[in-house]
């Protein structure tokens, strides 16, 4: 199985004897399946086993071990398998016995709600190993790295984001009524048999609609940006835009491009500009990438324009926000490495980079085993930056990525300065990852390593009742929901829907009613 984790250990004979056996045991995707094999050397064969005869496995990616129950002291333990793993603040363990998962909060032979077939909702905190150590920890030095979760509080180091007055009264005042949704496209290999799923997350419930009965303005698009009430969908290749006003349910469509500008999409931006009278605001819809010439590309329009304005030379934009009437972004210059960005639309389009006395993106490692995911979010008046760094599946030989690292700064654009945040207070954060960039002209389409995903966005965790300090984000291409802990750097992964098979075309999220 590709997507199995096989651990290797060393184990004094199963049998007895001074020699030691050879053991691996298998855990399939999810832990839908758990295997021991004993290698036979004198057939040199793997062989089943279904006992450990008194002993304890304990794994992790980092390091295995298998003990003596006798040795560690603790009853009940013996032909037990214990994972990396956290079911709420409890370890996870599989039983050779009952061969089913079960967490060290309820014993066996009573845990008949404890027991469950896989390791689905279970937590993987990060850089964890197992460590051999005889002595029993208070819950007081179990917890001395958890802070109170009602306390706002400059943390050394960092600081711990909360919303201002003015901006918590504010947001009470207005009428919540968008929500974070989750839009999965899944189903058969026909067009007739495709499905799109909206799972709302804040509740579980989900609704799914087959294609065929979506408008048409909808089909074969993807979706690339959100913001002000509005979804921004594209068929890069046909070079067809349309608006969607979630409030309203009402469309808008975009100007085409001609065929011939190559171009090859990085990012998008909908912002809300004052219009050149200064009489009200405009929604601007803004779309960055670079040419044949790996030069930057711009190009934006207005509701009702019968064109796209383009502009070409000059940084390439890679990701953008706007902030307090501004818009920000991060790309590469020619000839430079990764830059903050300041962009002007007008009188004229022109990008001004930031030195990096001021502000300094952490740049790509070249010993980095991963994927780097980068975003700029706007979030109650304050502009945030997030690095997040995976391991994918060619990676890790699973059917889901790993969480390895998130920082988040917050940039003083005042100063312009960039500041590590500890704590995100009272917010949750959503992201849409995605290893695709589209290439249009002459009807191509390749596959790139910057994201393309609808961007970021954050909402009041409290609100909606989602987790506190917390980061959600899903992969275009499994159908799972990725859970990061900020303040643990811990990771949950589960399912996004019980509709939708591990496999999808596109897993993407958007703030709509």
């Amino acid at each position: 199985d590709l997507h199995s984790e096989n651990y290797l250990l060393k184990s004094p004979r199963l049998e007895g004897g001074g020699e030691e056996d050879l053991i691996s045991i298998v855990v399939g995707s999810r832990g839908e399946s758990v295997r021991v094999l004993k290698f036979n050397e004198n057939v040199k064969l793997w062989q089943s086993v279904s006992d450990l005869k008194g002993r304890v496995a304990f794994l992790s990616p980092t390091s295995s071990v298998i003990m003596s129950s006798k040795e560690l002291g603790v009853p009940g333990l013996d032909n037990t398998i214990h994972f990396a793993r956290l079911r709420g603040r409890h370890g996870v363990f599989y039983s050779l016995s009952t061969s089913k998962f079960h967490s060290m909060g309820h014993r066996r032979g009573r845990d008949k709600k404890g027991a469950s077939e896989d390791l689905v909702g279970t937590n993987i905190p990060l850089n964890s190993t197992w460590i051999p150590n005889f002595e029993y920890l208070s819950e007081r030095q179990l917890d001395w790295s958890l802070s109170n979760p009602d306390e706002e509080q400059i943390v050394e180091g960092g600081e711990v984001i909360s919303e201002g007055v003015e901006e918590e009264k504010r947001e009470e005042e207005e009428e919540e009524t968008e929500r974070p949704w989750i839009v999965i496209s899944h189903g058969g290999e026909k067009l007739e048999e495709e499905k799109i799923t909206f799972v709302d997350l804040a509740t579980g419930v989900y609704h799914s609609r087959e294609t065929s009965t979506i408008d048409e303005r909808l089909r074969g698009k993807k979706l690339y940006g959100r913001g002000h009430g509005m979804v921004l969908l594209m068929d890069l290749v046909a070079r067809d835009c349309v608006l969607f006003n979630t409030k309203t349910m009402s469309f808008d469509s975009l100007p085409t491009w001609e065929e011939s500008d190559d171009f090859v999409y990085q990012c998008c931006l909908l912002h809300m500009a004052p219009t050149t009278d200064g009489g009200g605001s405009e929604l601007i819809v803004m779309v960055f990438g670079e040419d044949d010439d790996y030069e930057g590309v711009a190009m934006y329009c207005r509701v009702g324009d019968k064109e796209w304005t383009i502009s070409k030379g000059g940084a390439k934009v890679l990701g953008a926000a706007a902030c307090q009437g501004k818009i920000y972004g991060f790309g590469t210059p020619p000839r430079e490495h990764l830059k903050f960005l300041e962009i002007k639309l007008r009188p004229n389009y022109r990008v001004k980079i930031v030195e990096e006395e001021q502000i300094r993106i952490i740049q790509p490692s070249t010993k980095a085993c991963g994927d780097i995911r980068r975003y700029l979010v706007e979030s109650c008046g304050k502009l945030l930056f997030f690095h997040q760094l995976l391991a994918g599946e060619e990676y890790t030989n699973r059917d889901a990525n790993v969480v390895l690292d998130v920082k988040v700064f917050r940039i003083g654009i005042e100063r312009m300065r960039m500041k590590e945040v500890k704590d995100l207070g009272d917010r949750a954060f959503f992201f849409s990852w995605s290893r695709r960039t589209d290439f249009v002209g002459w009807g191509v389409t390749t596959l790139n390593v910057h994201s393309t995903g609808s961007g970021g966005f954050g909402c009041r965790a409290s609100k909606f009742g989602f987790k506190r300090n917390t980061i959600y984000m899903v992969n275009p291409h499994d159908s799972n929901l990725y859970v990061y802990a900020y303040a643990d750097r811990s990771v949950l992964v589960t399912s996004s829907c019980p509709e939708v098979g591990r496999r999808c075309a596109m897993h993407d999220l958007v703030m709509c009613r």
